[in-house]
């Protein structure tokens, strides 16, 4: 499912607009204040490091850019959530995508099978106060968004910068305070809907102590589970002599849980391949006939969403990155910081080979708390709430 888009060794610009120059302004960037990720597709480096490199960055908008008053679109108060239309943008083919830090923030918004098509598009301007959807309503800016072209993100007016409510999508997952929080907010104040009471012990069951590598016994310990798609396996992966020790090579999805299980304060992981013993048949029987009571006790369920086997990895974890088309992007316009917003997480996984098993859809309905590791960002939710990487609404 991953696209890996080519870099050609052009040398390429970060589009920047210092607020006491004029857009048109060209000079070197110099001070910490500045840094933040440029906004062209193939240059995913800091506008800082273009400084150490020689480079300088430039704030130029192309003609039609220019004639958009951003200060009218971003400050107006639109009264509905279907906005104002702005008006009809030229072929999508025309834009200076490379120059242009508008054209390339609007391009970047767009499905990647919409954007080498010769079409025009429409663009609208809204008001994040009248959109309630994902949470948009509790805080108060302005938004764009290329309309009629599929499942567009928005760029936004973010005052506050790059450590605002938006947040930025990298390569790599770089910290898992934000989901630690999820998840303690949720212990703390659904203590009705997300509790489990008096859990049932499960016979047989076995985990995966992280720290030491190996299958203990299910005891009291609080746990987090595991909800992939096997594919095909190789036998390499599989445990054989010592049936208390994991093998020195797991598949990427289940290493990767282990990293994710750590990152968030948790020991102990359970994985049906590994904690379910594959050659005695009865304790298998006894653990599948309770897999309700697996995931309903499991403080936390790890949706491997991306991929189709348990080789492919967690997305943004390790070995798999989050690919250029999936990364969200900035700019200083003017008075203005634009930042992009990622694609909606609810969509993007209804389409993966994981969404097509039954057994799968059980896993997650059956678990009180899902974090789902998508190709764009890590979505997470409740029976109480949901939240995901890109935004930070709490």
């Amino acid at each position: 499912m991953s696209e890996h888009l080519h870099t050609d060794n052009r040398t390429e610009l970060a589009c920047y607009t210092d607020l006491e120059r004029s857009e048109d302004s060209i000079r070197p960037i110099d001070n910490q204040k500045y840094m933040f990720p440029t906004v062209l597709r193939n240059f995913r480096q800091s506008s800082l490091a273009q400084q150490k490199q020689g480079l300088r960055a430039s704030s130029s908008l192309c003609k039609r850019c220019k004639g958009i008053d951003l200060d009218k679109l971003l400050s107006e108060k639109y009264k509905t959530y279907v906005g104002l239309p702005v008006g009809n943008l030229s072929h999508i083919s025309t834009w200076e995508v490379d120059t242009c830090a508008l054209c390339n923030l609007l391009r970047s918004t767009m499905p990647p099978y919409l954007r080498d098509d010769d079409i025009k598009t429409k663009i609208r301007a809204y008001s994040s106060v009248r959109i309630n959807y994902m949470g948009w309503s509790s805080i108060d800016t302005n938004m764009l968004q290329i309309f009629g072209a599929g499942m567009s993100r928005y760029i936004v007016s973010q005052p506050s910068g790059i450590k605002g409510p938006v947040k930025m999508i990298r390569e790599n997952i770089e910290q898992y305070e934000a989901v630690k929080n999820w998840i303690k907010l949720c212990q703390v104040m659904h203590t009705t809907i997300c509790i489990t009471k008096d859990p049932s012990t499960v016979r047989y069951q076995k985990l995966i102590d992280c720290q030491t590598r190996t299958l203990v016994l299910a005891k009291d310990h609080p746990y987090v589970a595991l909800s992939y798609v096997w594919g095909v396996i190789p036998k390499i992966f599989d445990i054989t002599n010592d049936s208390e020790k994991l093998p020195t090579m797991l598949p990427r999805t289940i290493e990767d849980a282990i990293i994710v299980t750590q990152k968030l304060d948790f020991r102990y992981l359970w994985v049906d391949r590994y904690c379910i013993d594959q050659q005695r048949d009865n304790e298998k029987a006894h653990q599948v006939g309770k897999m309700d009571l697996i995931y309903m006790n499991a403080e936390l369920t790890i949706i491997a969403a991306a991929g189709g086997d348990s080789d492919y990895g967690l997305t943004g974890v390790g070995h798999q990155k989050r690919q250029p088309r999936d990364l969200t992007t900035c700019a200083r316009i003017g008075k203005h910081f634009l930042i992009t917003t990622a694609s909606n997480p609810t969509k993007s996984f209804f389409r993966t080979k994981w969404n097509t098993r039954g057994w799968t859809f059980q896993e997650a309905l059956l678990s009180r708390r899902r974090l789902v590791f998508t190709e764009e960002q890590i979505y997470f939710e409740c029976h109480g709430m949901y939240c995901c990487e890109s935004l930070d609404f709490l």
